[in-house]
């Protein structure tokens, strides 16, 4: 009897050693492969969703009397909601390694701006604070996300109010420092 129970356990040792899968190999990060500058990202991605998310709630006067701009259908709101979407997910493409400010030999536009070159020293000398200037983006178009599913047009002007200030802090410190002692 002792016997038979010896070779019952070693058939199940054995056995399950049958079904056990081999290791998989671990997965290897993404090969991430930045094709554009920052700039661009900025350019083509950011900036023109951001610019159709602030003006998707205005009030315009005008001769004829005030025009108020808010989303009114499901279609215009699932259309507003596009931008914010858009802008949270930008804001991975920033934050991919080996991506650069600009094309190569790109220079600043005018004195009081920094150079491309001096701004991507700034983000390598600290990744972790250009790290959390894209953070906050991506937190207060999450809040216009919010604003947006809730049908808040004032929730949606408070939101982006927050996004301008995301945005103007940010280059304040990589775009164009001499400014901050103007204003």
């Amino acid at each position: 009897m002792r016997a038979i129970g010896l070779f019952s356990l070693l058939m199940v040792v054995i056995l399950s050693g049958c079904n056990a899968q081999p290791a998989k190999p671990a997965a290897s990060a993404p090969d991430y492969k930045p094709m554009f500058p920052i700039e661009e990202v900025m350019g083509h991605i950011i900036m023109p969703n951001a610019d159709k998310l602030w003006g998707s709630v205005a009030t315009n006067v005008t001769a004829k009397g005030v025009e108020e701009i808010v989303p009114k259908t499901e279609d215009d709101w699932e259309t507003v909601r596009n931008y914010a979407v858009t802008i949270v997910e930008g804001t991975n493409l920033l934050l991919i390694p080996g991506r650069h400010v600009a094309e190569a030999g790109k220079k600043a536009a005018d004195a009081s701006e920094l150079s491309p070159d001096q701004i991507e020293e700034k983000i390598k000398a600290d990744p972790a604070m250009w790290a959390s200037h894209v953070d906050k983006l991506r937190e207060v178009a999450m809040e216009s996300v919010a604003a947006i599913d809730k049908k808040s047009p004032d929730g949606l002007i408070e939101a982006g109010d927050h996004l301008d200030k995301a945005c103007e802090d940010c280059h304040l410190v990589y775009w164009y420092p001499n400014e901050k002692n103007v204003q």
